[in-house]
This record gives C-alpha cells, sequence and structure tokens, in this order.
C-alpha cells in the first residue's frame, strides 16, 4: 500500500505541476513534440499501438535543465498533431529512484510494455543502471512488474565490470517469435560497445554476445536500435566524444548509423556514417508501423547553452519530426512523413524565377512553414537562403560550388549558442550531389527549429535556432544567376 501511495503522488505530482504552471511559448514549437512544461531529452518507447502512434520521452517537469527522469507521454494519429497524455514513468520505486532513463516499447500478449534503464544508489553511493519492465492494458496507464530489474551488473559480461554503473538503454524487438534486446556499456578500457540479450518471455533474459565494438567511434555508446531495411541489417546509436572526421562529427556528441549484417551473434559491418549533419541531433530511435520504418530523434546537443532556459521560459528541448528510412546503397534514406502535407493551409508558388544578387518572394516568409525548391547553380558559385530574417539577424542555408557543399550557419543570430567544443560549432556543412547542376531542397521552420532535407533525403541537417526578432522573412542571394525552377511555401497549422 505504502508503495503504491508513492508512486501515485510522484505521477500526481508531475502531472500536477504540468498543469498548474506556466511558460512563455516565444519559441514553443507548433507541429513538433516538445514539453508540456520543463525539460526533454531522448524519445523512448515509439511505437503503433492499438490504431495509434506513441511517443514517450526522457522528461523532467520541475525544470527547463536535466534533472530526475520521468517519461512523458504523447500520441497522435498521425504523428503531427499531438495530445499529452499523463506522465508514464516517475522515479518511484527502488530500483529507479534516481531516474527512470531512456528505453524502448513493444506489444506482448495484448498489453504494451515499456523496458527502460532504472537507475539507483548502491550501498557505496554510486548510481547503478539496471533495466526495469512496466507494462499497460490501455497504454496510458502502466505498472513495474514485481521482478524488476530484470538485468543488473550481474548480468554484464566480465570485460565490462570496472564500469558496471554504465549499463542503458535498452531496445527491445521480436525475430521469429524470440525477443532480443540491444543495451551499450562500457568496456574496461573505456570504450563503448553494444550488448545483445533474448527472453521468450521480456523477463528473463540471457546474455547472447557483444555484438558490436569500434575504437574509432568515442568512449561510449548511448539509444541503440537494430532493425532491418531493405535487404541490410541497420544498428542506430549516439556514440559520445567522436573524433573530427572531414565534415563530419563536429558536434561533442554524434549520432550513427552502421549497415551490415547480423550472423553468429555478431553484427558484421560494411559502412558506417553519421544520421544527421546538423548542429543539433542525438539519440534517435525507430520504429515500425506496419508499413514503414520511422525514425525520431532529439532535436538538441548535450553540452550546449539552452536560450529557452536561460531566458527563464521555462521549457527546454523538441524532438524531430518523424522521417521515414530507406537504404540506397548502403546510405540511409530520411524523408519527413507524408501526413504533414495535410497541415499545409495557405501555399506560394513560383516557376523559373532567376536570382541574381539579392531577391525576395512576396509570400515566402515565416517561422511556421515549409519550403520546397528546384534551383539551377550553372550560372552561380554560391547561393544563399536566408530564414527568419530581421534587420539585424538571420540564419543561413549556404550553397558553395567550388568546395560542392551545403552548409547552415546560425552565427549570425542574436542569441548565440554555446558548446562544449574545442572548436565552437556555429556552423555545419554537408557534401551535396548535382544532378545537371541542380538540386532539391525540402526545409521546415517550426519556431526554433530548423530541418533541411537535401535531394529527397541523402543528407539532412537539423539545428536549433533562437531569433530575437518576430519578422521572420526568407531572403535569396546568388553571386550569378541561379535559377529557381520550382518554389513552394506553405504555412503550416495545427
Amino acid at each position: 500500500m505504502e508503495k503504491n501511495m508513492l508512486k501515485k503522488d510522484m505521477l500526481n505530482k508531475a502531472n500536477q505541476y504540468a498543469q498548474n504552471n506556466k511558460l512563455n511559448k516565444r519559441y514553443k514549437p507548433i507541429y513538433h513534440i516538445s514539453p508540456p512544461i520543463g525539460w526533454m531529452n531522448d524519445p523512448n518507447g515509439l511505437c503503433f499501438f492499438k490504431g495509434e502512434y506513441h511517443a514517450f520521452f526522457q522528461y523532467h517537469p520541475y525544470e527547463s535543465v536535466w534533472g530526475p527522469m520521468h517519461w512523458g507521454h504523447a500520441k497522435s494519429k498521425d504523428l503531427i498533431n499531438w495530445e499529452y497524455l499523463p506522465v508514464a514513468l516517475a522515479p518511484d520505486s527502488e530500483c529507479d529512484e534516481v531516474g527512470c532513463f531512456s528505453g524502448s516499447a513493444i506489444e506482448h500478449d495484448g498489453k504494451l510494455f515499456l523496458i527502460y534503464t532504472g537507475v539507483n544508489r548502491n550501498e557505496r553511493n554510486q548510481d547503478m543502471q539496471t533495466q526495469c519492465i512496466a507494462y499497460s492494458e490501455d497504454g496510458i496507464n502502466f505498472k513495474k512488474i514485481e521482478q524488476n530489474p530484470v538485468l543488473t551488473a550481474k548480468d554484464l559480461p566480465e570485460s565490462c565490470q570496472k564500469y558496471s554503473g554504465e549499463f542503458r538503454d535498452p531496445k527491445v524487438f521480436i525475430i521469429e517469435g524470440t525477443y532480443y534486446m540491444v543495451t551499450v556499456a562500457k568496456a574496461d578500457d573505456n570504450k563503448g560497445q553494444i550488448l545483445m540479450y533474448k527472453s521468450n518471455d521480456l523477463t528473463n533474459w540471457e546474455f547472447v554476445n557483444i555484438i558490436y565494438q569500434n575504437d574509432k567511434l568515442g568512449t561510449m555508446f548511448e539509444c541503440p536500435d537494430m532493425f532491418s531495411l531493405d535487404g541490410k541489417d541497420v544498428m542506430l546509436m549516439s556514440p559520445m566524444f567522436v573524433p573530427r572526421e572531414a565534415h563530419r562529427f563536429h558536434n561533442l556528441h554524434s549520432a550513427v548509423y552502421v549497415v551490415g549484417k547480423l550472423e553468429d551473434d555478431s553484427f558484421k559491418e560494411e559502412y558506417h556514417d553519421e544520421i544527421d549533419g546538423g548542429l543539433d541531433f542525438y539519440a534517435p530511435q525507430t520504429f515500425f508501423d506496419g508499413e514503414t520504418r520511422i525514425m525520431i530523434g532529439w532535436l538538441q546537443s548535450w553540452g550546449r547553452t539552452i536560450p529557452t532556459h536561460e531566458m527563464g521560459h521555462n521549457w527546454a528541448c523538441s524532438l524531430s519530426l518523424p522521417r521515414e528510412l530507406t537504404l540506397l546503397d548502403n546510405k540511409l534514406i530520411q524523408r519527413p512523413v507524408d501526413f504533414v502535407c495535410n497541415y499545409r493551409k495557405t501555399q506560394a508558388k513560383y516557376t523559373y524565377q532567376e536570382v541574381s544578387g539579392f531577391k525576395q518572394f512576396e509570400y515566402v516568409k515565416g517561422d511556421v512553414c515549409e519550403i520546397g525548391l528546384d534551383v539551377d547553380v550553372k550560372n552561380t558559385n554560391f547561393f544563399v537562403i536566408n530564414i527568419l530574417k530581421t534587420d539585424k539577424e538571420k540564419a543561413s542555408i549556404i550553397f558553395n560550388k567550388e568546395q560542392g557543399t551545403l552548409a547552415f550557419d546560425r552565427s549570425a543570430i542574436k542569441n548565440t549558442i554555446l558548446g562544449e567544443e574545442a572548436i565552437p560549432v556555429s556552423s555545419r556543412y554537408v557534401p551535396i550531389n548535382l544532378k545537371d547542376n541542380k538540386f532539391s531542397l525540402n526545409f521546415f521552420i517550426d519556431k526554433c527549429i530548423v530541418e533541411i532535407f537535401v535531394n529527397g533525403g541523402e543528407q539532412v541537417l537539423s539545428s536549433t535556432v533562437y531569433p530575437e526578432g518576430e519578422k521572420a522573412e526568407i531572403e535569396f542571394w546568388a553571386d550569378g544567376v541561379a535559377t529557381l525552377e520550382s518554389l513552394l511555401c506553405w504555412q503550416l497549422r495545427i
């Protein structure tokens, strides 16, 4: 009775706080998931259950900084218009008294199961991470099982005993009737690795193997995921402290996909690359809705200042647009889900417009909008799109023909974002492929969010931007002549 009362009190306290406290909505996204109040990080438990999409997320309602982790919860019929539900998990039991960290969801026997990392403190006052389970009949109210935790440091291989407190982020999936879990742990040599376990009932787990290690990808992996896609096996992870490599890994922590084959209890790598070339993308997770593999990531980087916290707006961070995934020649292709098209309320359309010097279009502007364009850059070296522009600031999308790159630059935005990187990161670039001197862009602006999809999702750059002004003009510039074969602007409304 006492434990049940404690659970009820902590969940009620979190929900009541969210209902009874206010926030400043100046930069609050309209069509991206963001916290009802307080702090948000990793997407968790993404799933399709009883005809609806569910997204859980790491959540600290009481402050706009990371704190004791709860699981926030939202659901949707179309992945764009989200209904926020009561807090699903609170740190209210012995195995998770420090926090309910990241994890996943899976349907079993008609119930929705959440598999998450519970954090508690041992007799030496050290934080220990274990794997725990909660379940729900209705997908809203969850009960933690009595057998928790189902995996502890005792279940780690010998090579992980030195850092046995680093054991987290379970992602569960099913293969031919058997449940498998990938999770991360730090090896005794301070390197990241991905472990696999298996179970017939979600409660009793057996260690399979250390399935992946890569000494070149930093000191710790986070948020692993594994799935089959277009005939290949794909693994996602978020490695920390990866050394810079050309245009890749400029953020202190990164998100990576690995393509290969899971065989003989080991993942055989063929190719890996960074998932997103922007300034803010981490901890992505995927799910399969019966037709499509869909991914959502956290639109933030660790170690960065967050203006909404600094300005006392009482909330921080958001999640990406859901993205449909495919593979093409081992490269991950990401496209925004088609459902976003249902919220296009007004349209401006221009064809075969020349840009030489600066040019604006009357109906192409806004801070809650979608832009699509096809541009011919045969007769120009530089082509620039300035967005969220006022008289004194702008963010820029910059094509450089000589370098063969497309960059996003937020250095001219007054609310400067600082980070822990040795070299300040205010812009990032990706290589861009031209076809007959042409490329296409589809980009989304949602108050403080910019997501740029290049050439149908060959590259993506996701970043946060917090302009002081609210004018939100869009301006084009070319040093020669760029031809906009097609330019579309939609205002988006929920």
